[in-house]
C-alpha cells in the first residue's frame, strides 16, 4: 500500500507498519541499490562501454583486413576461382595472406584425377620387365611454393579387384618444412580380412626421363580395421630438375607423374594380349593395354606343368568363353632397349609374380620356329601385317613375296625393308642373300616394310618427339 506523504510515498514492507520516509532516507527490497551502488554501477557501466566499443573497433579492423585480403569475396567464392587458376599461380596465392593461406591448402584437398593405366614399363625396375598389371597413375604440378604440411591429396581409387579383394585408396604428397615432400599410398577403407599385400610406387617427370624414383614394400599383411598409411618416397624439390636445353618439345617440366598399385602378395599376375591387340596398335612395339585381359592365379602357376591349363581355366572363369582354349601363350618380356616382345612359349619364373602374355593360334608346323612380326609404312602411318614363323636359316630375300603379299602390294612393287629395334632406332636391311641367324634376328623381331619411295624415318622421329614419357636429344635418335 501507498500513500503520498509530502509528494513521498509512504511504503509497506514485509509486513511493516507504514512509516513516512522523506528525503534520502527510504526502506528498499533485494532488487533496489543504494546511490553509491549505483554510482559504482554507473562507472563499470561506462568500462563495459569502452570494452565493447574496443572490441567493436578490432571487429571492424578485422573485418577490414579480411575484406582486404579476399577482395571483399566470401571463402567459398575464393575457393571456386582458386580450382580454376593455373596449379602454380594458385600456389603462389598462399603468400598474400593468412586466408589465402587457408584457402590454398583447402584447394589442393582432393586435387586432379586418378586414371587406370597399363603403362609398358617396369614399375620396381628400369630393366627386365617384372610386372604388366593395371594401376593408378595421378598427373600433379611440382607446386613447392605451398605453405608447409599442406596436403595435396587424390580422389579416391580402387585397386585390387582381379584378387575379389577391393581395395580403396588414395595417394597423399606432404610437403615439409625443409622444402622436401613425401608421397603416400593410403588405405582409407577397413578390409574385412587379412590380407598380405605389396605396393609398389613409382615418381617421375614426364619431361626428364632421368629423373624418377621408385619404392616398393616387403609383402605386409592388412588386418580388419586398420587404415594403411605408407609413406613410400621422400625427395628433395630439387629431384625434378628442368634441363631444358636439347629437349624437345617437352610437357610441362613442373609435372610429377605418379603411379602406383596395391597387389596382393598371394596371386600372381598374368595380362593377356591377342593379335587383335596388335592390328588396332599403330605406334611403336606391338600393342597396347587396350583390350588385354589380366586374371589372378596362384604363384606357383609358372612351375607348374599345367601352366596352360591353368591360364585357360582362368581366362575362361574371366570371359566366360572359349576363346583361349586353342591359344599358344608366348612369353613378353621387356627388353633392355624398353621394347616389349613375345620371346618364348615356354614360361619362366620371376622374382616378382607379374607376367605378360601374347595367345596366338599356332599349327603343330609352326612348333619350334622363331615368331617374327611384320608392319607395314604407307606414308602417313603404321599398320600391323601379321606374323610368320620362320626358320633361323630362313633367308631374307625369299620373304620378300610374303612381304608384298601381306600388305596387299602388287610383285613388281619395290620395297624397302627395316627393323624396328626399339621406338629410337630404325635399321634398313639390305643384305637379301643373309639368314636370320646371321643378322641376330629371332621371335618378337618386327620387319617394316614401306614402297622404294617412302621414307619412314621421319614418322618414327614424330613418335619419338611426342612419346610422353621419353624426350631425347636430336643426336641421340639413331643411337
Amino acid at each position: 500500500m501507498l500513500a503520498a506523504v509530502d509528494g513521498i510515498p509512504s511504503v509497506a514492507v514485509f509486513g511493516v507498519e507504514e512509516e513516512k520516509v522523506t528525503g534520502r532516507d527510504f526502506v528498499r527490497g533485494d532488487d533496489e541499490v543504494t546511490e553509491e551502488e549505483e554510482e559504482m554501477e554507473v562507472v563499470e557501466g561506462g568500462e563495459e562501454e569502452e570494452l565493447e566499443e574496443e572490441e567493436e573497433e578490432e571487429d571492424e579492423e578485422e573485418a577490414a583486413s579480411l575484406q582486404r585480403q579476399t577482395l571483399g569475396l566470401p571463402q567459398e567464392l575464393l575457393f571456386h576461382i582458386l580450382l580454376q587458376l593455373n596449379p602454380l599461380v594458385r600456389s603462389s596465392c598462399c603468400s598474400v595472406a593468412s586466408v589465402w593461406n587457408q584457402v590454398v591448402q583447402q584447394t589442393w584437398s582432393p586435387y586432379g584425377s586418378v586414371r587406370r593405366s597399363l603403362e609398358f614399363h617396369s614399375l620396381t625396375s628400369g630393366k627386365i620387365l617384372r610386372q604388366c598389371v593395371p594401376h593408378a597413375t595421378w598427373t600433379i604440378p611440382l607446386a613447392v611454393e605451398l605453405p608447409p604440411h599442406a596436403k595435396i591429396i587424390s580422389p579416391c581409387f580402387t585397386q585390387g579387384e582381379l584378387s575379389g579383394h577391393t581395395m580403396k585408396c588414395r595417394f597423399v604428397i606432404s610437403y615439409c618444412d625443409d622444402g622436401d615432400f613425401e608421397v603416400a599410398i593410403e588405405l582409407i577403407k577397413p578390409l574385412t580380412e587379412p590380407l598380405p599385400v605389396t605396393v609398389f610406387l613409382r615418381l617421375e617427370n614426364p619431361a626428364h626421363y632421368a629423373s624418377w624414383g621408385i619404392a616398393k614394400t616387403e609383402a605386409i599383411t592388412i588386418y580388419p580395421g586398420e587404415r594403411m598409411s605408407l609413406r613410400m618416397l621422400k625427395f628433395s624439390s630439387k629431384f625434378f630438375r628442368s634441363y631444358k636445353d636439347g629437349f624437345l618439345h617437352p610437357p610441362n617440366y613442373e609435372d610429377i607423374q605418379i603411379k602406383g598399385f596395391i597387389l596382393c602378395s598371394n596371386y600372381s599376375y598374368v595380362t593377356v594380349f591377342t593379335e587383335e591387340n596388335c592390328f588396332k596398335h599403330n605406334g611403336v612395339d606391338l600393342f597396347n593395354s587396350e583390350g588385354c585381359t589380366t586374371v589372378c592365379l596362384k604363384p606357383s602357376w609358372s612351375n607348374s606343368a599345367t601352366f596352360k591349363e591353368d591360364l585357360q581355366e582362368a581366362l575362361r572363369d574371366k570371359s566366360s568363353g572359349h576363346f583361349f582354349d586353342d591359344k599358344e601363350f608366348w612369353r613378353i618380356i621387356m627388353r633392355r632397349n624398353h621394347t616389349f616382345r613375345p620371346v618364348s612359349n615356354l614360361m619362366k619364373t620371376y622374382k616378382e609374380n607379374f607376367y605378360a602374355v601374347l595367345a596366338l593360334t599356332m599349327n603343330p608346323t609352326e612348333v619350334g620356329r622363331e615368331c617374327v612380326f611384320v608392319k607395314y609404312f604407307d606414308g602417313s602411318s603404321l599398320s600391323y601385317l601379321g606374323r610368320l614363323m620362320l626358320s633361323p636359316k630362313t633367308q631374307i630375300g625369299d620373304l620378300l613375296d610374303s612381304f608384298k603379299e601381306m600388305a596387299h602390294l602388287s610383285p613388281e612393287d619395290n620395297i624397302h625393308l627395316f627393323e624396328e629395334v626399339h621406338s629410337r632406332r630404325l635399321d634398313p636391311i639390305t643384305g637379301m642373300d643373309r639368314a636370320l641367324l646371321d643378322m641376330d634376328i629371332s621371335s618378337g623381331d618386327i620387319f617394316v616394310i614401306s614402297l622404294a619411295d617412302v621414307d619412314p624415318f621421319p614418322y618414327y622421329k614424330s613418335l619419338v618427339y611426342s612419346f610422353p614419357l621419353i624426350k631425347i636429344r636430336p643426336y641421340m635418335w639413331h643411337s
